[in-house]
């Protein structure tokens, strides 16, 4: 047996890039020798009896033989076996004789009843294929691999199974045949962990059963697989979904807003009500996101708390308030107990979920004894018990005084590794139960209480990949019947409860299988594992899960929601029938006239919104124009008869105008709508009228006749509007046409023209006298455009059409936006266009404007002189670049060029006006420093110009000039690294460029009296690893100065609201961080020079850092 690896995959997927294991399988029982028949010798010199097919089909009935015969003069691109019957299903044997895109022989199983099957079922089945050497057995070459076989997938196997020279080179034909075996085994009776339910009789019901069922699923918007798994949890809680429910929304419905809670309650609707796959899109565009925003995928946890703190705010005020609370709030108490005094301090707060632990706990309770283990403060780590006790020995640890309803457990599967210097995922086995006893946990006071401990778990939220992506499904028992089923996106199935638990334990999973006599096992890893459980208090149960009837949803919403399902299932209804149907757009002479009122190309730009109809294909042509002839009436106010209606078909051109080029003839007008138009796009007719006011309404038209359209350009205004259109014979000249021309185009008979052909939007030419139209190549749908003769040098901008033309072509409306100070001028700032004043306007330019004409017209139009004007380049996205235009490195560029970034075009410059000229602005360096005063709160950026060559001193003198300090108060330039300070800066020292995430921060300079020491502070909040946000700054730690002191008069210093400044604590931060009890002197705990003070946030939710080691947008609910 080959064990080396070849390309193993769907034949009709050709992009799997799937390899094959590599197992070592039997040759098979060796057929008996038979004593005058000379060995055959192998390669190795080795001795080998030939192959007996009989003998070795005998040995195994289960093994299927397929001899393919005058291999070399197949013609067909693929044959196959004939079937044999596995389990309940046919299986036969599919091969490529001449290869797959490439020179190798390509074999595959295939289930030949495939496509009968149910679309959610699959079959799990594990198959060997072996390409028998007719003399050397150990020649032969086997693979065997096992596949899930559904109606996506039918086939599975090896596009390079052996090269097409080798089969020739190592005498694997006999008389032009192979010989090929294959053996499929149904894994139904595979003794595996977490094994699926394969498509036997009895699996195959359950599908059936779970296509029938109420539940439905939620599509998937690009990566908004953790979205759909967290929501399901959240609607399978009736709790929580009628607490949605009850939210008011009736001024959001009114308003025509469509609000979060107004999407939510309707997707809960859907959910409950339509029975089939529901859209997040409305949920997704009340959010705020964006394309990008669905295409990011964040960590489920984070989504969860940033989904319920939203609702939570938006219930203030409500009959609803406290909802949230009520179902998920429980309560921690941290404590510190002297072992020797009777002190004693207890701190409780609030929480909304639980982040335990996973790497080195074998289960759920090994993960809440970790929680809630006791750590001794002893030795040099003793506990100040105040002034009475001084330090003593005693126990920190932490206790629960008090569980929610609803208990969320986010499993902490991924975690950073310092060794590799980055993210990765847990797949360590993790056990978590059905049923949980959180009692052992509890405080003295809850146990006494007498409240219920005991727990049941309700749903489980899978990720299933690695710390570079992934997908999100759940494991949900929505009803106390204890029945769980899969949620994954659109798709819902029932599952057994050891599919919902036991399978998400990660760890390792075996597959074991008999196959060609011989028992094969093999070991995978598990990477589709629990990342989020949700329990429910075994006493709330029944409360938590009951169903939410439709009389318990509020009137305006059932109306509203009603309303929607029918329009819905009208739409569905029309697109079912679309194939019956095909739409018509039609233009009339008032179209022509509207759409030359703007300086447009061609005759029209059919565009969405235009005059368009639905109209059944078999309807003859002669009923429509009878119909659009009423329409056509009602809406232009004005008779039209179907008799003074000719149609013309109109035709897209090779140069890509858009013109009419045939007419329907009379005998055409009996035809079918359909059989004029076979794309999808729809049918085009333009309707010329008859001014006759006796039969016959239209003479024929011709071979030699054409419909031309006639424009007139106006070179005093610089105006081009359409006139008329006219069938002309294309047999006469110019010259003779011209008093026609003129009249339609409304000058006088004598008066000179000048006649251009408008061909493309640049390519606008004037008109040969000589010759006949038909000798200048034109006809029908061509455009005529005629104007008054001028002179070429007189006071006009564009004296001749075709110079209008070119104007029209190159000229852009651009937007100017007042860029913000580069100090606050972040591209990656998500709120950035809430920053930016709405001061907008408009001019108009020629993108063959150099940079220097640009900003002239830039300066008058926006009245500011052109020296003291800086342009910025803007990203298609609308941000600034983060550099302005270099004056002179921009002389050369054309507006084209600023306006283009890689394949992307804006319409949009950003400007500032400067304080000094431009010239001298470029000969200086910018700095930016945010400059603290002694309340953080007032701190405001300012932005320096120094001279080259110049030191921090010099940063600081420029300083002075600008901010307002205290008499006799000096100032400090600190050196910031990732809102972290890095070190106060000399003011000798040459000002060097910022690496990535410095800046400078700049603060008052106040002496400190003996004793005091000087502290970084910075704000921060643990994700795994420590991070830092906002601005830091130093701090005066007075001698024996408390915790609790210097919050205190931190929190001055800050003017952070109490609200949001309770939720820090004081921790001290060297190699990792120490969160300090009130009591606690702070000094004390600084005891190395790097050390800083930390005002750690425990509730900060930050960039998820655990489905992707790429950096992501945050996420965000922006309404």
């Amino acid at each position: 047996v080959d064990t080396g690896t070849t390309e193993q995959e769907d034949a009709s997927s050709l992009d799997d890039d799937t390899v094959a294991m590599d197992v070592d399988l039997p040759q098979g029982d060796e057929p008996e020798k038979d004593g005058d028949e000379s060995p055959v010798l192998t390669a190795g010199g080795a001795a080998e009896d030939p192959v007996d097919i009989e003998a070795l089909l005998a040995s195994d009935p289960d093994i299927h033989h397929w001899r393919i015969e005058a291999f070399s003069t197949i013609k067909e691109r693929q044959i196959r076996s004939p079937s044999y019957r596995y389990g309940n299903h046919d299986w036969n044997l599919m091969c490529f004789p001449a290869g797959m895109n490439s020179d190798d022989l390509a074999l595959f199983v295939e289930v030949t009843s495939g496509s009968s099957l149910p679309k959610m079922a699959w079959i799990k089945a594990g198959f060997t294929i072996t390409l028998l050497h007719p003399t050397r057995p150990s020649d032969h070459k086997s693979y065997d691999t096992f596949h899930d076989f559904s109606r996506a997938s039918l086939d599975w196997g090896w596009k390079q199974f052996l090269p097409l020279k080798a089969l020739k080179e190592k005498g694997f034909f006999t008389n032009d045949c192979l010989d090929v075996i294959f053996k499929v085994k149904v894994c139904s009776d595979a003794k595996r962990l977490g094994a699926e339910p394969t498509a036997s009789s009895d699996a195959l019901e359950e599908v059936e059963e779970a296509e029938q069922l109420d539940l439905v699923g939620l599509e998937n918007q690009g990566a908004t697989c953790y979205l759909n798994s967290l929501l399901q949890s959240l609607f399978h809680i009736g709790a929580f979904r009628k607490s949605v429910y009850d939210m008011p929304t009736e001024d959001d419905i009114a308003a025509g807003k469509e609000s979060i809670p107004l999407a939510l309650q309707r997707l809960f609707y859907h959910l409950q009500f339509s029975g089939r796959s529901c859209s997040t899109k409305e949920l997704t565009h009340a959010f705020g996101w964006d394309i990008a925003d669905l295409f990011t995928q964040h960590d489920v946890q984070e989504l969860n708390r940033v989904l319920c703190e939203n609702l939570e705010e938006k219930m203030k005020g409500t009959k609803v308030e406290g909802a949230i609370e009520r179902l998920f709030r429980g309560k921690l108490l941290n404590f510190i107990s002297c072992t020797k005094v009777p002190y004693k301090s207890n701190r409780e707060e609030p929480f909304y979920d639980i982040s335990l632990q996973v790497k080195g706990c074998k289960d759920l309770a090994a993960s809440f004894e970790q929680y809630v283990e006791i750590e001794m403060m002893e030795g040099d780590n003793k506990y100040h018990a105040g002034e009475e006790y001084g330090l003593q020995e005693a126990k920190k640890g932490v206790l629960f005084s008090a569980f929610p309803p609803a208990l969320v457990l986010q499993l902490r599967r991924f975690e950073y590794d310092p060794q590799r210097q980055m993210m990765v995922k847990i797949n360590d086995k993790y056990i978590f139960p059905p049923e949980f006893d959180v009692a052992h946990y509890c405080s003295e006071e809850m146990r006494e209480a007498g409240e219920c401990t005991r727990y049941r778990l309700h749903s489980v939220l899978v990720h299933s990949g690695d710390v570079n992506g992934g997908h999100y499904y759940a494991f949900i028992r929505p009803t106390s019947d204890g029945q769980w089923y899969k949620f994954d996106d659109s798709r819902v199935k029932k599952v057994f409860p050891e599919q919902a638990i036991d399978d998400n334990f990660g760890g390792e999973e075996t597959y074991s299988y008999e196959i060609m006599g011989r028992k094969v096992a093999t070991v995978n890893k598990r990477y589709a594992n629990a990342y989020m459980l949700v329990y429910l208090r075994e006493s709330d149960v029944k409360a938590m899960l009951r169903p939410i009837g439709a009389e318990e949803i509020p009137g305006h919403l059932k109306e509203r929601f009603d309303k929607e399902r029918a329009e819905e299932e009208r739409r569905r209804k029309e697109e079912q029938e679309a194939h019956l149907y095909m739409r018509v757009k039609t233009v009339v002479t008032e179209d022509l006239v509207a759409y030359s009122q703007e300086p447009h190309f061609d005759l029209l730009q059919f565009k969405k919104g235009m005059r368009s109809g639905r109209y059944l294909k078999t309807m003859t042509v002669a009923d429509f124009k009878a119909e659009i002839a009423v329409s056509l009436s009602e809406e232009l106010g004005r008779t039209f008869t179907p008799e003074k209606m000719r149609l013309w078909r109109w035709v897209k051109r090779e140069n890509s105008t858009t013109r009419p080029y045939k007419p329907v003839t009379e005998e055409g007008e009996l035809r079918s709508l359909a059989s004029y138009h076979k794309s999808t796009v729809p049918l085009k007719f333009f309707i010329e009228e008859s001014l006759c006011q006796a039969a016959p309404y239209f003479d024929p038209v011709v071979v030699s006749e054409g419909l031309l359209f006639v424009k007139r350009y106006d070179p005093v205004t610089s105006t081009l509007s359409y006139c008329a259109h006219t069938l002309l014979s294309m047999k006469r000249t110019l010259p003779e046409l011209l008093p026609t021309l003129r009249q339609l185009a409304g000058f006088a008979a004598d008066e000179e023209v000048l006649v251009f052909e408008e061909l493309t939007r640049e390519q606008v030419t004037p008109v040969a006298l000589e010759g006949s139209l038909a000798d200048l190549e034109m006809g029908t749908g061509d455009v005529l455009v005629l104007q008054p003769h001028v002179s070429s040098d007189g006071p006009y901008p564009f004296p001749l059409a075709s110079s209008y033309y070119l104007h029209v072509v190159h000229r852009v409306e651009v937007q100017l936006k007042p860029r913000l100070p580069p100090a606050l001028d972040d591209s990656d700032d998500d709120d950035y266009e809430a920053d930016v004043v709405e001061e907008l306007v408009t001019v108009e330019l020629s993108k063959t404007m150099l940079y220097p004409d640009v900003v002239l017209a830039v300066a008058k139009r926006l009245a500011i002189d052109p020296v003291y004007l800086r342009l910025t380049k803007a990203h298609y996205s609308g941000r600034p670049f983060k550099n302005p235009l270099n004056s002179e490195a921009a002389a050369g560029e054309t507006l084209d060029k600023l306006l283009t970034h890689g394949n992307s075009v804006t319409n949009m410059l950003y400007y500032e006006k400067l304080d000094i000229p431009l010239a001298e602005y470029e000969s200086k360096t910018a700095v930016v420093v945010n400059w603290q005063s002694d309340k953080l709160k007032t701190q405001k950026t300012v932005q320096l110009l120094v001279n080259e060559g110049a030191t921090y001193g010099d940063v600081v003198k420029e300083l002075l000039e600008k901010v307002d300090l205290h008499l006799g108060i000096g100032v400090r330039l600190l050196l910031v690294q990732d809102h972290k300070i890095l070190r106060q800066l000399d003011g000798a020292a040459p000002l060097v460029p910022l690496c990535i995430g410095q800046s400078f921060v700049a603060q008052e300079k106040r002496p400190e009296e003996e004793g005091e020491e000087l502290v970084p502070v910075a704000f921060m909040y643990k994700d795994y690893v420590l991070r830092a946000y906002g601005s830091p700054f130093l701090a005066i730690v007075r001698p024996d100065e408390t915790a609790a002191a210097l919050l205190s008069r931190l929190r001055k210093r800050t003017e952070m609201p109490d609200e949001d400044f309770k939720k820090l604590s004081l921790a001290v931060v060297t190699y990792k961080e120490e969160i300090l009890e009130p009591e606690e002197v702070v000094l004390e705990k600084i005891v190395s020079r790097s050390a800083y003070i930390a005002l750690f946030n425990p509730n900060k939710v930050s960039t998820s850092q655990y489905v992707s080691s790429r950096p992501q947008k945050s996420l965000k609910i922006y309404n």
